[in-house]
Parts: C-alpha cells; sequence; structure tokens
C-alpha cells in the first residue's frame, strides 16, 4: 500500500491542518509538504518533525488568528477513541468544530474539509440497507453522535465538505488490516486513499454542504461511495476481496494448528 504523489494543487493556496499531530493530521501533514502549498499546522501536541503550533481548540484563543491566511481548512481535531465518553466526545470533537467554525468564519476562509466518520451512519449497518449520503444520518455510540452533531453545526457555512472516514490505523499495514475484526475490515481506509480522498476535496467544486462516504475498496461494504466518485471523482487504489480474506484466515487457521502439534 503505496502513498500517493502530491497532486499538482494550486501553488498558492494556504492549508491550515487542525489535528497536525494525530495519526490522520501528521499523514496529510507529510504528504502535503513535498507539496508547493504553505501549511499551517495546529494541534494541542507539539510535533517531533513538523512544526506545529500548539493550542486547545476546545477554548475559544489567540490560536484563531493562525485561520487569518487560510485558503482551506482541513479539520482533524477530535477524539477518534469509539469508547470516549460524553464529556470527552464533547469537547474535543463538538467545542473544537465550533471554535474552528467559528475562526472560519470571521476569516473568511474558502472551504472546510472536516474528518467525520462513517459511524454518523453507523447505525444502519445491521439492516442490510446500502448506506447512502441521502440517508438521515443514524448514528451510532457518542463518537458518532458527536461527529453527526459536528455536521449539522456545519451544514450552514457556504463550502464544506465532510469526509465520512472509514477505518483508518495509525499502523496500516495489510496483514493487520486482515486480521482486524469484520466490523473494522469492512470499513477499511488505506493511507494512500484517504490522502486522494483529502486531495480530491481541496480541488472539489463548491456545491455546498456535501457529505461523502470514504472507504478503500472492500469487499462486503456497506457503504456507497457512488458519490464520491462522481463528486470528487474518487478512484480507491487499494482493495481486500474476498480472496484475500479467506487465504489469511486460512492460512492462520493452519499456522494455528500446526504450533498446537509443536
Amino acid at each position: 500500500m503505496h502513498l500517493a504523489e502530491p497532486s499538482d494543487l494550486s501553488e498558492d493556496g494556504v492549508i491550515l491542518i487542525t489535528g497536525a499531530t494525530g495519526n490522520l493530521g501528521s499523514k496529510l501533514a507529510r504528504h502535503l509538504s513535498q507539496s508547493e502549498h504553505r501549511l499551517i499546522l495546529l494541534d494541542q501536541i507539539p510535533h517531533p518533525n513538523l512544526p506545529v503550533h500548539t493550542a486547545n481548540l476546545s477554548s475559544p484563543g489567540r490560536w484563531m488568528d493562525l485561520f487569518r491566511d487560510a485558503d482551506i481548512v482541513v479539520h482533524l481535531a477530535g477524539t477518534a477513541k469509539l469508547n470516549s465518553s460524553p464529556d470527552a466526545c464533547k469537547r474535543e470533537n463538538i467545542d473544537c468544530t465550533t471554535n474552528v467554525l467559528s475562526a472560519c468564519r470571521k476569516h473568511n476562509v474558502r472551504r472546510i474539509v472536516f474528518g467525520s466518520s462513517l459511524r454518523v451512519m453507523g447505525g444502519y449497518r445491521e439492516s442490510g440497507k446500502r448506506i447512502v449520503e441521502t440517508l438521515k444520518p443514524y448514528p451510532e455510540g457518542f463518537f458518532g453522535q458527536s461527529k453527526s452533531t459536528c455536521e449539522t453545526m456545519l451544514t450552514d457555512f457556504p463550502d464544506v465538505i465532510s469526509l465520512r472516514l472509514g477505518w483508518c490505523p495509525r499502523q496500516n499495514v495489510r496483514e493487520a488490516v486482515l486480521g482486524a475484526p469484520e466490523r473494522l475490515r469492512e470499513m477499511w481506509l488505506s493511507d494512500n486513499d484517504f490522502l486522494q480522498a483529502v486531495e480530491l476535496s481541496i480541488t472539489a467544486e463548491n456545491q455546498g454542504f456535501t457529505p461523502l462516504n470514504i472507504t478503500s475498496n472492500v469487499a462486503n461494504n456497506h457503504y456507497s461511495l457512488k458519490q464520491s466518485r462522481k463528486i470528487l471523482g474518487f478512484k480507491p487504489q487499494d482493495r481486500l476481496n474476498k480472496t484475500q480474506i479467506l487465504l489469511f484466515k486460512v492460512t492462520h487457521a493452519f499456522s494455528g494448528r500446526a504450533r498446537g502439534y509443536r
């Protein structure tokens, strides 16, 4: 699973990334640093190899002035822990997004690319329905509810692409993904496809608030990618098919049995 080459984005645009020290934010920051874009990186935790401005985004402050020069804000800050408490989800997702949105309004940011989650629609998973973006949000857990609330707040901003991201683990290697629980594996999003989705979102035409499902090409995926393909031109480059999954299960079952005979 290779990383995509940075696309030919506008060289005079300034991109501000929140959550730049986190899993997704640091991957994006390292990737876009290879382009000619000027980046503004923001997180509450410093990074050893990236020039990150540190601030607590859950509280208004002088950090909001950094948005003055931003053309596009990629908002990835927030808790990624599915078992986070209601208070943590409110503070780290809802409060952060409230303040980021306020800064974007104040400084006339052109577009927000929001790192949402497929958990906004997770309640449909057991229904057997093909999960499309036109369905009413049916969030799963406090985490899903907080992301859904953030999306609701963002609908009033004139230009938002809300990427409902699948499972993109920090150690995103095929062996670990194949061995993951089915619930995660069917939502898998490779680093390569995550980066592609964000880059396409930066250059896409404005269609107002636009929620989009984003996963890699995975067998038994409940989430439709039709809108992402149509609006962004998103083409997942990495895949997990039924044969790969079956071979992995058989191989590991055999290996386990063989160890039992030693």
